[in-house]
Parts: structure tokens; sequence; C-alpha cells
């Protein structure tokens, strides 16, 4: 069953994430204004609590995003964890720098998919049926 209440955008974007005080670097690879899910190699931690840290630095500024998550989602296989994470409080600047970032990657995604249908469509024509 799908829960997500907001549109992910694809990213890459490496983070730290702080479980008990120890960082854990991960990749981000998908972002939305409510979360983020993230990849990284299998290490051992002991995580008592489904809260994390986060801390992104994200492209185009020159803060990191400072968040408190929690994991909504783990995913394992022989060499990855595999994180859903939900945003459960951050700053209201950082907040509206990730929902302005994600919203700028929508427009972009969408305009390079108009282009590329326009492209296409451009070198074809086409009677009417």
């Amino acid at each position: 069953m799908e829960r997500r209440t907001a549109l992910r955008i694809p990213v890459s974007l490496f983070m730290n994430q702080y479980v008990m005080d120890q960082p854990f670097r991960s990749l981000v690879t998908s972002l939305s204004a409510s979360g983020l899910y993230t990849r990284r190699l299998i290490l051992p931690y002991d995580r008592a609590s489904r809260v994390v840290t986060l801390e992104i630095p994200l492209p185009g500024t020159t803060d990191s995003i400072v968040a408190r998550g929690e994991v909504a989602y783990d995913a394992f296989d022989p060499n990855f964890h595999e994180t859903g994470i939900r945003f459960a409080d951050m700053p209201r600047k950082h907040r509206r720098m990730v929902r302005d970032f994600v919203e700028h990657k929508r427009v972009d995604i969408l305009r390079r998919m108009m282009s590329s249908i326009r492209a296409r469509l451009a070198g074809h024509e086409f009677t009417a049926v």
C-alpha cells in the first residue's frame, strides 16, 4: 500500500545519518518535502530508537540541512541497508529550502520530459482518424 504523501524526486546526495551520535555516511536516492530514501553499505550498528539525526548538504546552498527524522522503512540485501526516513523536526528555514529544492527539481524534470516529447512529435506526421 502506498503511504507516501509527497512526490519524491530522484537525487544523488551524500549525507550523514547519526544513530546514537555515531555518524553513518549514506547516499540519498530520492527526496521529498516530507522525507527521503537512503542507501548505504551494511555496517553493524545498534539502533535503539527509530529516531535519527540527518545532516544533508543541499546543492546550491552553503548550509547543510539538519533535521530529526523517524525511520519508516528498512530493507536489507547482502550489501546494502536501505532506509525510508520521514522528516520529524527541522528548522522552518531548512524545511523551506528542502521544499524549494524539490519543487525546482520537479519542474526541471517535467521540462526535460516535455522537451523530449516535443522532439519526438516533431519528427512524426499525424493524420486525423
